[in-house]
């Protein structure tokens, strides 16, 4: 977005582009994510694609990350469950956050995987226990709801808590009904 006007993705296309050509890091995994955007008006996602898939053969974690979003929601693959699930395990095993959490995800769904709801709660407790707030969030309606673990509402207005004091879109609706 440009600072003061519409978005310009034709702009940030072409900076972005000539960035990730000459080698910086930061325009290469930013471009894929600008490609991939529902409202990009250029369907043309394959390209990032391949400019996130040179990352992952280097071992970059980000791309690793970036690549099982885009198998998670089907942008410039084709959806793919198993795979993105994959992806982010690769990302987890080097310590991203938020492959963490979405690791948690696919197992309490069985999202790619085999549902397996014990262990999606450890994936959750790990990325909320390193001040994830989706993950804090997932944990608190898991204790509020009963899922997984036994149904305790102060744990869950705990968790609630902490992601509300991150992100006052999570958590802070839920914790405020069980105030009540």
């Amino acid at each position: 977005r440009s600072i003061d006007g519409p978005k310009d993705y034709a702009a940030a296309r072409r900076w972005l582009f000539s960035a990730a050509s000459k080698g910086w890091h930061d325009a290469q995994t930013t471009l894929p994510t600008l490609l991939m955007k529902p409202d990009y008006p250029d369907k043309t996602e394959t390209e990032g694609y391949k400019w996130i898939h040179a990352l992952v053969a280097e071992g970059d974690a980000y791309a690793m990350e970036t690549l099982g979003r885009m198998y998670y929601y089907g942008r410039g693959v084709p959806k793919d469950p198993a795979a993105s699930f994959k992806w982010y395990r690769e990302a987890a095993g080097k310590h991203r956050l938020y492959p963490q959490y979405w690791i948690g995800v696919c197992l309490f769904g069985g999202h790619g995987v085999a549902k397996d709801v014990a262990q999606a709660l450890e994936w959750y407790r790990l990325a909320a226990s390193r001040g994830l707030d989706d993950a804090q969030h997932q944990l608190g309606i898991c204790y509020e709801e009963g899922k997984g673990v036994p149904k305790d509402l102060p744990e869950a207005y705990k968790w609630f808590s902490l992601s509300a004091a991150q992100s006052a879109k999570l958590g802070n609706a839920r914790r405020q009904a069980l105030a009540k």
